[in-house]
């Protein structure tokens, strides 16, 4: 009883562990706490609510505001177990509370709510002062309120919105779109009035015609345009196009006020419409000259309004687009060029648009004051006296107009006349040019004398050009002089005289001495004798000469002496007297004229049979003889070669070639030989032209070649004719055949080397077949036929054209193209043909052709070999429907098609359950062809299947059994 009293004590004094229950007197663990379940109406040992479960019976306390954590629940109430990046796992309140304690969290503010830090509002949220509030959460400047708690970036320009406070400042949302305002423009991050888009700092600069207007833009990132209207207008309502700087405007009136519309066009974008602003300005053209005015601002630059009229002023004058002084238009650079009584003066003058004239004053005047008419670049005044000192004065006169007087300005200038030849001097100056002042007088130089206006040596008065023409005892000398007012006599001096010293009188032209020695060399001294005068000596001047007479004429009689090789020796007559060389030339030889000392010449090539014309000239020194003229021929030699050898045209059995005469004929031709053979050949065949009116006895085509035809007769002088065409006809030849014609001239001396071409007739006709062949080939399967054929003669490329018929029933002698084909190719003479018909007739044809025609058909009838038979036709077995033992089988011939031979018999089979079978053998009765068996074979065993066939033989080859036909043998009734 003790013990139990004491067990009930200790039930009654447990402490209860976490979740267990704690009612009546069952207490909790220390620490621990009873909790009542309001909802299930018990209690239960729990932890505080500052503590968490560290085991069953002990608690620990809850974690603050950033101590380390590891599930949600060790901390306290509402804090989250969260990483913190530098601490691991903490307690932190949850993301949209905010600490307010280490252990307490209270919500974060929305939008409008006070605050004090910006950590007590929701994220994204500034804690501001606002005017009415206070301190509250509100949403940065350049966000704006998307909800309570969040807020948005606000939009920018050209972004989508729904109301302007999406947008940022400045902006409006206008269409659902943030943008300026309607009469505004975005520029960089702000709006803009239209009108600040307008021209400013605008300036002007204007001509009586043209306006040049300038201005400043704003700086920005729009797309504008710049144009200018004008009021009034040149001519209509005009828009100018200008750019962002300015604009320039021509054509305008002088002395008109403008009104000029700058207009700014701010282009079009995806946001607004194109829109313009306008700036007025005013000018006024200026007046050009001699325009009407009232100050002088308003003339263009350098004019001045006096007596209201924009001009210069009084001692200037307008010319181009300025006013220059009137001495401006004074000659400058004034030169002079003096003779004894005349002085021509040349002078500049401006450049300019008035009208000017130019005079001249002298002093003193030749007889009375007088005014030179003078030009823009100067003037001349004759009749003036030799060494005179004389003052020119040139007058510019500017022309009166409708704005200023007529005025003049003068320029004056100092010249002297020269001194004339022969007149009184102190000094050269006072010469005219190229004289000088020798003893006080003008004169030329001692070794000069004076002659038209000028001075020239005495040399200057030689004789010039001298030519001679001279024969073999005489020479005419020919000479030109200078022109002049001198008195000159010539005369000829001769080295070495005919017979003594001699001088020879000339005149101013030339002179002829006679009576002199052929092929001598003479000096001939011309004197030209100047005669004196009051201001100069007698002198002279000597031009010497020389002359060759020509030597004596050859005597020619030239001839050749033959040296081999084409090489011949050309010996002449030479002249009487003395000669250097021989000048000889033969016409149409290379290498001539030739100079030679001797009378001959050697290895002159020269051709066979020619005749040649020749000249001699002797020489001595530069002068020539009178030319001898003489001929001599050429003995002939066998010909060249035939020119121009060629084929015209051909056919299948001839060809035409022509050829020209050789190019050496070396002698008279009188005919050719004409050779040709098929190619590589020898089998030569020989024709000739011959000559039609050779005299008897000359070596002809007939003597040359006279075994061959003659095919042509042609006259020699077309056959020596160069210019002939020979043109022969070769017949007789084979089709498709390659030919070597050869061409050989025959002259005199004999007949020339042979000239080959090759040439090929056409393609002619095929020629008949030589033989056709037809063998039996197959098997015991199909027959077939070996067909072979021997060509003709290849007339060109050859095919063949094979036709093979086959009879349309046995004997019947009617045929029907089965067959029709052809073969490419001359060689290919044999076919092969299967999958014929046995023992069944065939016609075979074969013919030849070219393109340009066939042969006839070459044919063989044949037949073709037994092969096996075929199934027999009409097969039925009809059983007896009284007795099981009787039955009638009846089959027919094969068709005649597949009999493939003559038909011999026919085994019928029949087979019964046990495979063992009767075969009964009937043999073929011509011309029957339907048969009946019975009864055969009694021993049929009822309700057992039997198979009958039959099969056929022919002479060669016996047929395969039909299926036949598989039959029950039903009992039959008694």
């Amino acid at each position: 009883m003790f013990i139990a009293l004491c067990q009930m004590f200790a039930l009654l004094i447990s402490e209860g562990k976490i979740e267990d229950s704690c009612n009546g007197n069952h207490t909790c663990h220390e620490n621990l706490v009873c909790f009542q379940n309001e909802t299930t109406n018990s209690s239960v040992c729990q932890c505080p609510s500052d503590s968490y479960k560290l085991n069953d019976t002990a608690c620990t306390p809850k974690r603050k505001i950033g101590e380390s954590c590891n599930v949600n629940e060790t901390c306290h109430e509402g804090f989250e177990c969260r990483d913190d990046t530098n601490n691991g796992s903490v307690c932190q309140c949850p993301s949209d509370y905010y600490e307010q304690n280490d252990t307490t969290c209270a919500p974060k503010r929305k939008i409008g709510e006070s605050c004090n830090v910006n950590e007590t509002c929701h994220e994204g949220l500034e804690c501001r002062d606002d005017t009415n509030n206070g301190s509250v959460c509100q949403c940065p400047s350049d966000y704006y309120e998307q909800n309570d708690t969040t807020c948005a970036p606000k939009k920018r320009h050209g972004d989508s919105c729904n109301e302007s406070l999406e947008c940022i400042s400045s902006l409006t949302c206008l269409e659902k779109v943030c943008r300026c305002q309607s009469k505004e423009r975005f520029s960089g991050n702000s709006c803009y009035s239209v009108d600040d888009f307008q021209v400013t700092n605008i300036t002007s600069t204007s001509t009586s015609d043209s306006v040049m207007l300038t201005w400043q833009t704003k700086k920005h990132g729009l797309s504008v345009d710049y144009s200018i209207t004008i009021d009034p207008t040149p001519s209509a309502d005009t828009t100018i196009p200008a750019n962002f700087s300015g604009g320039t405007v021509d054509g305008l009136t002088p002395g008109t006020k403008y009104t000029f519309t700058i207009i700014s066009t701010i282009k079009e974008d995806n946001v607004y419409p194109e829109t313009t602003t306008n700036k007025t300005y005013e000018v006024v053209t200026k007046q050009q000259h001699a325009g009407f005015c009232n100050e002088s601002v308003e003339c263009i630059s350098s004019l001045t309004c006096l007596g209201k009229v924009c001009r210069c002023q009084s001692e200037e004058r307008f010319s181009g687009n300025s006013c220059y002084s009137v001495d401006d238009f004074q000659v400058t650079n004034i030169t002079s060029t003096s003779t004894s009584d005349s002085v021509m003066l040349t002078w500049q003058t401006k450049k300019h648009g008035l009208s000017v004239d130019y005079s001249i004053t002298i002093d003193p005047t030749p007889s009375a004051d007088r005014t030179i008419p003078a030009n823009f670049s100067g003037g001349t005044v004759d009749g003036l006296t030799s060494g005179t000192k004389y003052t020119f004065t040139i007058i510019s006169t500017i022309k009166e107009d409708n704005v200023y007087p007529e005025m003049t300005t003068n320029k004056e200038y100092d010249v002297v006349t020269k001194q004339q030849h022969a007149g009184p001097c102190n000094e050269s100056l006072e010469c005219i040019s190229s004289l000088t002042c020798l003893e006080k007088v003008c004169r030329c130089p001692s070794e000069e004398r004076f002659s038209g206006n000028s001075c020239y040596r005495v040399d200057a008065f030689q004789v010039t050009n001298i030519t001679s023409t001279s024969t073999s005892d005489s020479v005419m000398l020919t000479w030109q002089t200078k022109k002049h007012e001198l008195s000159v006599a010539y005369n000829i001096t001769i080295d070495p005289t005919p017979s003594a010293d001699t001088t020879i009188t000339a005149n101013f032209s030339g002179g002829t001495v006679d009576g002199l020695t052929p092929g001598t060399n003479y000096k001939f001294t011309i004197i030209s004798t100047i005669m004196g005068d009051d201001v100069y000596p007698e002198t002279t001047t000597n031009k010497t000469y020389e002359v060759v007479t020509k030597p004596a004429r050859p005597k020619g009689n030239g001839k050749e002496e033959k040296m081999g090789n084409g090489l011949y020796n050309f010996t002449f007559d030479g002249s009487d007297g003395l000669v250097d060389l021989y000048e000889v030339n033969i016409d149409g030889v290379l290498g001539l004229p030739v100079n030679t000392t001797s009378t001959w010449i050697h290895n002159v090539t020269l051709q066979p049979a020619a005749r040649y014309s020749y000249t001699i000239v002797a020489i001595k020194g530069n002068q020539r003889s009178e030319t001898i003229n003489g001929t001599f021929q050429v003995g002939e030699e066998k010909p060249g070669k035939v020119t121009d050898l060629n084929r015209l045209n051909q056919t299948d059995t001839s060809v035409s070639v022509q050829w020209k005469a050789p190019s050496k004929p070396n002698g008279i031709l009188t005919g050719y030989c004409i050779k040709y053979a098929i190619f590589e050949t020898d089998d030569f065949q020989v024709i000739k032209v011959t000559c039609s009116d050779c005299h008897n006895g000359t070596n002809d085509a007939n003597s040359a070649c006279p075994a061959a035809t003659p095919v042509s007769y042609k006259s020699q002088s077309f056959l020596n004719n160069n210019e002939s065409v020979i043109e022969v006809v070769i017949t007789g030849l084979f089709a498709y055949k390659n030919y070597t014609v050869s061409v050989q001239a025959v002259n005199l001396a004999g007949f020339g080397p042979e000239v080959e071409i090759n040439t090929e007739t056409e393609i002619g006709e095929a020629k008949e077949l030589q033989n056709l062949t037809v063998g039996l080939v197959g098997t015991n399967i199909t027959a077939g036929l070996n067909i072979v054929w021997e060509p003709g003669v290849k007339t060109g490329p050859t095919d063949y054209e094979v036709k093979i018929e086959e009879e349309t029933e046995i004997d019947s002698r009617s045929y029907l193209t089965l067959l029709n084909f052809s073969l490419n190719g001359y060689s290919n003479n044999n076919y092969v043909v299967g999958d014929l018909l046995g023992f069944w007739n065939y016609n075979v044809s074969v013919r030849a052709f070219t393109k340009v025609g066939s042969s006839q058909f070459q044919s063989k009838l044949v037949k073709t070999h037994p092969t096996i038979p075929g199934e027999v036709t009409g097969f039925s077995v009809q059983l007896d429907p009284n007795d099981a033992q009787e039955f009638t089988l009846t089959f027919g011939c094969p068709e005649e098609e597949k009999r493939n031979g003559p038909l011999k018999e026919y085994v019928v089979r029949k087979t019964g359950p046990n495979g063992i079978f009767d075969e009964k053998t009937i043999l073929h009765s011509s011309p029957t062809c339907t048969y009946e068996s019975r009864n055969f074979g009694s021993d049929l065993i009822v309700e057992d299947y039997y198979t009958f066939q039959v099969k056929v033989a022919n002479v060669k080859f016996s047929g395969s059994f039909n299926p036949g036909e598989r039959l029950l043998i039903q009992p039959k009734g008694t």
